[in-house]
């Protein structure tokens, strides 16, 4: 619910802007938050349409989803594999949009329209503090690109990044990263830097 008013906010995958950031302070509530989207997403979707892809570097996060039929893989808690699951995620896209290409359709909801006995799982990466790897120089160098690619392609093959922080810098979100991410969500900041980084304002 908005802090404002009493308006529902929606972030919908299907939607124009499919994938988040999630910005703010220490215990303003962003694991809470992509905890009931991940809840969410399973309670709402089966194992073949939907396919998770968490990342956690704190460790903790999310350990109980760790038996979860929807996971694409182990919940990631190592940053050298975290560069080897990001970059299996961009040659699946990439093999998706071949794919789409060679027969004609142009996203991947058309594509599970028209083929539903071919359905297409849709892909989401949970991303729980990115400052505590993109900050390391060995895992920006591998990652960075990945990622970025990642959010401004994605969408077309139901790709989707759900990314937290609770250092909203420009080294941690770069500025591509930030106009791709277009779902923003700006929980309690600790100054009106990182609001304006954020949200813009």
């Amino acid at each position: 619910q908005n802090e404002f008013s009493d308006d529902c906010i929606f972030f919908k995958l299907d939607g124009a802007s499919p994938h988040a950031l999630i910005g703010g302070q220490t215990k303003s509530g962003k694991s809470i938050l992509m905890n009931n989207m991940i809840i969410d997403l399973l309670m709402t979707n089966s194992p073949k349409n939907l396919r998770l892809r968490l990342f956690d570097p704190k460790q903790v996060e999310f350990a109980a989803y760790s038996a979860a039929p929807h996971l694409a893989h182990p919940v990631v808690l190592d940053k050298d594999e975290a560069v080897i699951r990001l970059k299996e995620l961009e040659i699946l896209m990439n093999d998706r949009y071949h794919h789409m290409m060679t027969l004609g359709v142009k996203d991947f909801e058309t594509h599970n329209k028209k083929y539903p006995d071919k359905r297409m799982s849709r892909e989401v990466v949970f991303f729980d503090e990115l400052a505590d790897w993109i900050l390391d120089s060995d895992f920006k160098a591998e990652a960075k690109d990945v990622i970025v690619r990642l959010s401004s392609k994605g969408r077309a093959a139901g790709v989707h990044l759900v990314l937290a922080t609770q250092r909203p810098s420009a080294d941690v979100v770069f500025p591509l990263l930030r106009a791709n991410l277009d779902t923003k969500i700006a929980l309690k900041v600790d100054r009106d830097q990182n609001s304006e980084i954020i949200l813009g304002e």
